[in-house]
């Protein structure tokens, strides 16, 4: 005789939530690797300060610097 396999729901969510936990965790984690660094270099050894009323040529000039870079 067989026995009828019953599923707990407990287990069921923990095993479906698991690997979505897991990778927010890990994403956010990486996302601060990245981050952080670059806080702590424009925190302090920033050239240009920006605000909005700068913005545009801010981003024309960087524009063309990696432009000009990338056929360099």
């Amino acid at each position: 005789m067989m026995r009828k396999q019953v599923y707990n729901l407990r287990q069921l969510i923990n095993n479906l939530t698991a690997p979505m936990f897991f990778h927010l965790v890990a994403r956010l984690g990486m996302r601060a690797c990245i981050v952080l660094p670059y806080k702590y270099i424009y925190d302090n050894y920033r050239i240009v300060e920006y605000n909005n009323k700068h913005a545009w040529w801010l981003h024309l000039t960087a524009l063309l610097f990696c432009d000009f870079c990338t056929y360099w």
